[in-house]
């Protein structure tokens, strides 16, 4: 025996693969299992990279195709708010009251007349709103002092700016708005003399977030200036921090990014800021969702991939004692013959070269039993 069949048989000794049987079983599986695993993981791979693209895009594209729409409602409003601004009726009365002329309160009465005639016909204004050049409310189409509005942001909307406050929730209903303002000028000098503003109703910025949710599911999130979730897809809800634990979507507009959200969940996310106001649109897909028709498909394969093992095991067990029984007998017929009994006759099954074998065996036994006779 040449040294290499020696180290092969002591090799196959070790994994015990002796025998006939054991040999065709390990070589039917190893025949099975290496170009199905290889074939399922080339598979895995690419459908792996094939669904980060897709997540990518579809991500990307629903916090795109969001901020567009909210920029373009926004913008909407306040054209119908300039629209409001460019009434005589609001510049004169507001040129009369800063100049201190006579008829002030008459001024102030025909202003407060005014919005509350139009604010009716305004279906998306819950309240208009008439600052003086102080950035005090003189006038308002529903009583009381605006909820909501900060200070700062009034005196900047007399000081000249326009655009709208952070959003905020009314205290008594929980309905979403964000006042929207333009400042009024002296339809003779053109200086900046009062202020008008409107407070939004967000509901349908709410319906644009539950609209534009991506295929695999997730939500959609306004924030507000300082990443504060003010409203999302999945219901309106009390404001929540958003970018102690995701400040990175931000600064990589419309790009997809993984983070660990405020409940500790893996999550995907892409944002975008939106292009009016200091808000932003961000959209969060959990990772587990994101990838589960990936975590399907591998289980799937794994499933078949034993499935197969297990009828590829079986199917060459049974040819391995095809071919061993016969050889089996072959061995205690041998060791009859050597005790002396001449009268052994194996049974010839089938053809092939195990039958051809046991064939000879049994014209050598007749052979030894009849020299035996003479």
């Amino acid at each position: 025996m040449s040294p290499w069949e020696s180290q092969m048989a002591r090799l196959l000794t070790a994994l015990r693969l002796e025998s006939i049987r054991n040999k065709i079983v390990t070589l039917a599986v190893a025949a099975t299992l290496i170009p199905t695993l290889t074939t399922a993981l080339v598979s895995y791979a690419q459908n792996s990279r094939s669904l980060a693209d897709q997540l990518d895009q579809d991500l990307s594209r629903s916090v795109t195709q969001t901020a567009l729409e909210l920029d373009l409602w926004l913008a909407q409003q306040l054209i119908e708010l300039a629209g409001l601004e460019t009434s005589y009726v609001v510049s004169e009365n507001l040129e009369n009251l800063s100049a201190g002329g006579p008829g002030r309160h008459e001024s102030a009465a025909r202003l407060a007349e005014y919005v509350s005639a139009v604010g009716p016909r305004m279906p998306d204004f819950d309240q208009i709103i008439i600052l003086d050049g102080e950035g005090v409310a003189i006038a308002s189409s529903k009583p009381g002092s605006p909820s909501g509005m900060s200070d700062a942001w009034a005196q900047s909307v007399v000081a000249g700016a326009e655009g709208f406050d952070d959003p905020h929730r009314s205290a008594s209903s929980g309905e979403l708005f964000a006042y929207a303002g333009s400042s009024v000028r002296s339809p003779t000098t053109g200086a900046v003399i009062g202020g008008l503003v409107a407070r939004v109703r967000l509901q349908p910025v709410t319906a644009m977030l539950e609209t534009n949710v991506p295929s695999q599911g997730g939500r959609l999130l306004l924030l507000s200036g300082d990443e504060t979730i003010v409203s999302s897809s999945d219901g309106d809800r009390d404001p929540v921090p958003w970018g102690d634990t995701a400040a990175a979507p931000l600064s990589t507009p419309a790009t997809v990014v993984e983070y660990v959200d405020e409940l500790g969940e893996r999550v995907l996310v892409s944002a975008t800021a939106v292009g009016g106001p200091d808000l932003s649109v961000a959209v969060e897909l959990p990772r587990n969702l994101a990838y589960a028709p990936l975590h399907n498909l591998r289980n799937v394969t794994l499933g078949l991939v034993a499935l197969l093992l297990t009828v590829i095991g079986s199917v060459a067990y049974f040819l391995g004692q095809a071919i061993v029984r016969p050889l089996a007998r072959l061995t205690s017929g041998a060791s009859e013959v050597a005790a002396g009994d001449f009268s052994v006759e194996l049974p010839t099954v089938g053809g092939g070269e195990v039958s051809a074998l046991t064939e000879v065996f049994n014209d050598m036994v007749r052979r030894l039993q009849d020299g035996r006779r003479a």
